[in-house]
């Protein structure tokens, strides 16, 4: 509950379970007198408010109506407030949610700064993002599939590796350089730091009893990156994803391990990334 400095983004944060939130956001805290370019703040009440305003659109099966400027989209036990880039967020949960409420905090906020993000030009990607010589390696697999294995992996070959994000690390482009991030939304891990470092490369991986590097076409690299980021609403910002994955592709490596829990995996993506193995 204060202001924070997320990936550039000056974010006044007034959240409700400090014991879900407060060890993994206390890296991002900036002075109170620091000036703030969002916010976002939750709260829970008893009841949800019947707002209802002119209808805006319809995402899925929910409606959102404009209300004083704002959009206000209710639903059974959660309802979100928010002007259209996102800078002034208001989430409110319904009491009803009982124990589940610490961790719909967790969603929601997750959700509405990665819509933050995305307006800002930065966007996150569902991987683990290691540090290792100054620049960031992103291993991105389906949740349960081995990624944070993998990186475990490294960190025992490489003990100076650390982490940006065990989830959902921050992806921007700046002053002609791709960086990466890190964020207090880092999945059931709390492992993230507040850092940014220059993007190497995303490494896409699949399990197999064999490690082999599998390269991937442009369109298959698009495909990837599509399935592991956010999706926004508005077809401006998928298209303005769409140019930054574009340019991506044709600067950063981008590849694919298939891989087993050994040390050969690791050499295996190393040997591709850097040339040679150490």
């Amino acid at each position: 509950m204060g202001k924070y400095n997320i990936a550039g983004i000056k974010l006044e944060f007034n959240y409700c379970f400090p014991d879900f939130f407060d060890e993994r956001i206390k890296k991002y805290e900036i002075s109170d007198d620091e000036c703030v370019n969002a916010r976002m703040n939750v709260r829970v009440s008893d009841c949800l408010e019947n707002i209802k305003g002119t209808l805006k659109r319809k995402i899925k099966h929910h409606e959102i109506y404009d209300v004083n400027g704002k959009n206000v989209v209710t639903t059974k036990n959660i309802q979100l407030i928010y002007n259209d880039d996102y800078s002034d967020v208001e989430i409110v949960l319904n009491s009803a949610l009982g124990e589940r409420l610490p961790e719909i905090e967790y969603i929601y906020t997750g959700m509405n700064f990665c819509a933050l993000a995305v307006k800002r030009g930065i966007f996150p990607l569902h991987a683990s993002a290691i540090e290792y010589n100054q620049e960031a390696i992103l291993f991105s697999a389906p949740s349960g599939t081995g990624k944070s294995t993998h990186v475990n992996l490294w960190k025992g070959i490489f003990p100076e590796i650390k982490i940006i994000n065990d989830d959902k690390p921050l992806v921007m482009y700046e002053n002609n350089e791709f960086y990466v991030s890190g964020s207090p939304w880092s999945g059931k891990s709390i492992l993230n730091d507040n850092v940014k470092v220059p993007l190497k490369a995303i490494v896409f991986l699949r399990q197999s009893p064999e490690n082999y590097v599998k390269e991937l076409e442009d369109h298959e690299k698009f495909i990837e990156l599509i399935r592991n980021t956010y999706h926004p609403d508005l077809e401006e910002d998928v298209m303005n994803l769409l140019d930054m994955f574009e340019l991506l592709i044709k600067e950063k490596i981008i590849t694919s391990l298939y891989c087993n829990i050994s040390e050969e995996a690791v050499w295996t993506i190393y040997k591709r990334i850097f040339g040679e193995e150490k």
